[in-house]
C-alpha cells in the first residue's frame, strides 16, 4: 500500500479502516472514476442466440467456468452442430492424406494387431463394439468389417457428447455395410454422453442374450475402442480413464491409440490436412485464422476474429502442444444465462482451444496401470510415433 494511503488508515476495536478524510475523498473519487473509464474500454460481446441452442444449461455453466477459472474452452463442446460436420471433413482429409497422421496410423495398428485380437476374443461367440467419442467412425471401419466376417459382431454402440456427431457415424455405417436397410449388417446404437464425467455402464451392462455359458463359449464380450488420441485432448484424462474402467465389465476389454511424444510430434501439428504437403503443418507457418473446427464455439462466443491472435506452439512444462487465441483488446462475455453472467479477459490473455499432452510409450502404459487397467499389448506404428494399447481390469488380488 502506497504512503498517502497508509497514513490515512484508522483503527476502532481492533480492525483498520480509511477515514473519512477530505484527502481520502478526493482518492477514492479519483479511483473510482479511473475504473469506470477502463470499464467503458472493455469490449463487450454476446454469445450468438444459437450458442443457447445448441448447448444445454450444465454446457454452458461448464464453459463459463472454464472460461474464467482455466481460461479455457472445452475441446468436447467443439463437436456439437455445426462442429460436427467441420471435423466429420477434417477425418475424411486425414483418412485420404499420404502422410502419417493418427487416422491412418489408428487403422493401420488395428489391422497389424488383428490376430493377437482374435486370440483374446476367441473364447467370445459374440462381441459387441463400444466406440467411445465415436467421431465419424472412420478409425473402426476396417475393424467391423473384419469382425462382421468372422460371424462374431453382435451390437455396435456409439457414445459421443454431440448428437449430430453419432449422427454422421450412423450414417457412415448405413453407407459402409447396411446396402439392404430392411436387413442392416449392423444395427447401430447411440447415445450422447461427456464421457469426461457420464458412465456409460448402461451400454456395456449384459443383456438377456449375454447370460449364457461361458465354458461353452456362449458368452458376449465388449470390447471399448477409444481412437485417435482422445484421452490427450483433456485436461484430467485420468478422470476420462476412471469412468472408462468403471464402465467396463470384468471380462471386457479396451483399445486405445495415441500420437506418442517425440521431437518430430513436438514440431507439428495437423490441423489442416492437405494433400500438396501431407498432414502436418509446421509450427513456423503460423496464421491468425483459426482451422473451422475449433474457431466454431469461438465464433458462437461472439470473439471476432479481430480481436485476438492465433497461437499455436510447444509447451515444454506442462508438455503439450497447444492452440490458443491470445486477446488484442479487453473483452467482457455477457451472458444471459442462468441469469446475466458476464467473463471478463483481459488483454494479452490467452485461451487455449485445443490441447494434446505428450506422453511416451512408457508414460502411457504407466498411467493405465495406475488407474486400474491391465495391460495385454502395447505395440507401435514402424516409425514409432504411434502406439495401440489393448487392456482390460485389473482386479484386485
Amino acid at each position: 500500500m502506497k504512503a498517502d494511503w497508509i497514513s490515512i488508515l484508522s483503527q476502532e476495536d481492533g480492525d483498520y479502516y480509511i477515514a473519512k478524510t477530505p484527502k481520502n475523498q478526493v482518492t477514492i473519487t479519483k479511483t473510482v472514476k479511473e475504473r469506470r473509464k477502463f470499464k467503458r474500454n472493455l469490449t463487450v460481446v454476446t454469445p450468438s442466440q444459437k450458442f443457447y441452442e445448441i448447448y444445454s444449461e450444465e454446457q454452458i455453466l461448464d464453459i463459463i467456468d472454464n472460461l474464467d477459472i482455466e481460461r479455457e474452452i472445452p475441446r468436447q463442446y467443439n463437436y456439437l452442430d455445426g462442429g460436427a460436420e467441420f471435423w466429420d471433413k477434417y477425418a475424411q482429409r486425414l483418412e485420404q492424406d499420404r502422410a502419417p497422421n493418427l487416422v491412418r496410423r489408428t487403422m493401420e495398428l488395428l489391422d497389424d494387431n488383428s490376430k493377437f485380437l482374435d486370440r483374446q476374443l476367441g473364447p467370445f461367440a459374440r462381441v459387441n463394439v463400444i466406440d467411445v467419442g465415436v467421431g465419424n467412425a472412420i478409425p473402426t471401419q476396417n475393424l467391423l468389417r473384419h469382425l462382421l466376417e468372422a460371424g462374431k459382431l453382435n451390437r455396435y454402440v456409439a457414445i459421443d457428447i454431440s448428437q449430430d456427431m453419432l449422427n454422421i457415424a450412423r450414417r457412415n455405417i448405413d453407407a459402409w455395410f447396411n446396402n439392404a436397410p430392411t436387413h442392416p449388417a449392423i444395427r447401430v446404437e447411440d447415445y450422447v454422453a461427456d464421457i469426461s464425467s457420464e458412465s456409460f455402464r448402461f451400454a456395456t451392462a449384459p443383456d438377456s442374450n449375454s447370460a449364457l455359458d461361458s465354458e461353452n463359449g456362449d458368452a458376449t464380450v465388449n470390447l471399448v475402442l477409444l481412437l485417435g488420441g482422445t484421452l490427450s485432448n483433456f485436461r484430467n484424462p485420468e478422470r476420462v480413464l476412471e469412468v472408462i474402467r468403471k464402465s467396463m465389465g470384468r471380462k471386457d476389454f479396451f483399445i486405445y491409440t495415441v500420437k506418442l511424444d517425440s521431437p518430430a510430434t513436438r514440431q507439428h501439428f495437423d490441423f489442416r490436412a492437405r494433400q500438396d504437403r501431407g498432414a502436418e503443418l509446421p509450427r513456423q507457418d503460423q496464421s491468425n485464422e483459426l482451422p473451422p473446427q475449433y474457431k466454431f464455439i469461438v465464433d458462437l462466443l461472439g470473439i471476432s476474429e479481430e480481436y485476438y491472435d492465433v497461437e499455436m506452439d510447444w509447451d515444454e512444462r506442462e508438455r503439450a502442444r497447444y492452440l490458443q487465441i491470445r486477446l488484442k483488446r479487453a473483452l467482457t462475455i455477457s451472458f444471459k444465462f442462468p441469469s446475466k453472467v458476464s467473463v471478463d479477459l483481459n488483454k494479452n490473455d490467452a485461451v487455449v482451444v485445443w490441447r494434446a499432452q505428450h506422453k511416451s510409450d512408457r508414460e502411457i502404459e504407466d498411467m493405465l496401470i495406475t488407474n486400474g487397467f491391465k495391460l495385454l499389448l502395447s505395440a507401435q506404428s514402424a516409425d514409432q510415433e504411434y502406439m495401440l494399447v489393448m487392456a482390460n481390469r485389473r482386479r484386485k488380488v
